[in-house]
């Protein structure tokens, strides 16, 4: 048996024993990363024919359908998952792809709009992963039917949906069967992406002659006026090339870009006067830095950010106009305000006075910034929110300590709730 803090080498027998232990691959490397590293290493773990498949580890999964709407425009996306609140967070920043962060159909759509992606309606919860599929379609299908445009590009459905192929095993002979079905290679890559992966992986796809290579239509955006219609739907160039790849090379080719001229400029050419105008919008260097990094290294690089008279700390300029800060008034001060950080917001150079002589000690109504947490204090903390993502996006220090104690779910139980869609 290994023993914390203790190195223990791992045999093949002390691997095969530890690993009786466990149902699937996922539980075993997650409880014990050295037995499983081991098993690994060595090519142990196809001998644990015990272990259950990905597909039949996900079936066990408990699911729950989401949507976002976008009720102004009635359009829709209909999503699944077994933690909707990490999907939801994928949809906001994306994911990396060969070096590429790749955003998807709902991040594309809420920036086209420009809106923030809101929060996912829960439509149900507590599936499995086949009730799942169904339910995905089924809501994506009622969607349909009433007039709102559906922003899904995977196929959805029992057997397929979101969580990936879910049939018999994907052997050279069922891929070529699955891939029959199709005629093209965009159509086979958008309905069976699962399947159409093992083929690429395995090299089987080259067989799939019948396939055809179909590429998009590049020839409609040669017309000046349809560049012009559908370059008015983005803010700027990288916007329009992200949201319509054959437009922008069209309008590119053409030199029509520059027609656009509502388009944001990134190579802007940043004079003292526009830098001027453009620093007006920001209350210290940081933010400019941050916001309107153009604008900011020119305005650096020619000395004129000490002209920006507003970007001086409070501290400074109180300094300047010949105004002082005492114990007493810090006091005073203090008293409007019921944290540290709120006190250094709305008055930085007091807070900076106050924290150099050590007055803060003497604000015994601030509250603590900081709060320790135990599961009683966890459990009425939870019992304000109505779901485990409200929680962890408005008490992060709550959440996180409850799933790092490992009562999470229990403070939020998956439940099956069905809500119809009218």
């Amino acid at each position: 048996m290994a023993v914390k803090g203790i190195p223990t080498k791992w045999t093949k027998e002390k691997c095969l024993e530890e690993a009786k232990k466990y149902t699937c691959k996922q539980e075993f490397h997650k409880a014990n990363a050295g037995a499983y590293a081991s098993a690994l290493r060595y090519g142990w773990l196809k001998d644990y024919t015990w272990f259950k498949t990905p597909a039949s580890h996900d079936i066990e999964c408990e699911y729950a359908i989401y949507v976002y709407e976008d009720i102004q425009n009635k359009c829709v996306y209909v999503g699944l998952s077994n933690n909707v609140h990490r999907r939801h967070r994928q949809h906001i920043i994306g994911k990396i792809k060969h070096g590429k962060r790749i955003y998807d159909s709902v991040h594309k759509y809420f920036q086209t709009v420009g809106k923030e992606i809101p929060e996912p309606i829960i439509k149900m919860t507590g599936l499995k992963a086949t009730d799942a599929g169904y339910y995905e379609d089924w809501y994506r299908i009622k969607y349909a039917e009433n007039g709102w445009k559906v922003l899904n590009k995977g196929k959805t459905g029992e057997g397929f949906s979101s969580i990936g192929y879910q049939g018999e095993k994907l052997t050279k002979e069922v891929c070529y069967n699955i891939a029959k079905k199709y005629s093209s290679i965009k159509e086979f890559s958008e309905n069976d992406v699962t399947v159409y992966n093992k083929a690429v992986q395995k090299g089987w796809n080259k067989e799939y002659t019948w396939l055809k290579k179909i590429g998009y239509n590049w020839g409609v955006y040669n017309d000046y006026s349809i560049c012009y219609k559908e370059a008015e739907k983005y803010k700027s160039s990288s916007a329009f090339r992200a949201g319509c790849a054959g437009a922008y090379r069209s309008a590119y080719k053409h030199g029509w870009l520059k027609d656009y001229t509502w388009f944001v400029n990134p190579n802007k050419k940043w004079t003292k006067e526009t830098c001027y105008n453009e620093a007006l919008k920001y209350r210290s260097r940081r933010e400019f830095a941050l916001k309107c990094g153009g604008a900011y290294n020119v305005a650096r690089q020619n000395g004129w950010l000490d002209s920006y008279y507003w970007f001086m700390t409070k501290l400074e300029a109180l300094s300047v106009h010949g105004t002082k800060w005492t114990q007493e008034t810090c006091y005073n001060e203090a008293k409007k305000y019921t944290s540290r950080g709120e006190f250094k917001e709305k008055n930085a150079s007091a807070y900076a006075k106050a924290r150099e002589n050590n007055w803060l000690k003497d604000y015994t109504w601030f509250i603590a910034k900081y709060r320790k947490w135990d599961y009683e204090s966890c459990k009425a903390e939870a019992k304000k929110y109505n779901s485990a993502g409200e929680f962890a996006k408005h008490c992060s220090s709550a959440y996180n300590y409850a799933l790092k104690n490992g009562f999470a779910r229990e403070l939020f139980p998956p439940k099956q709730i069905i809500i119809n869609f009218d």
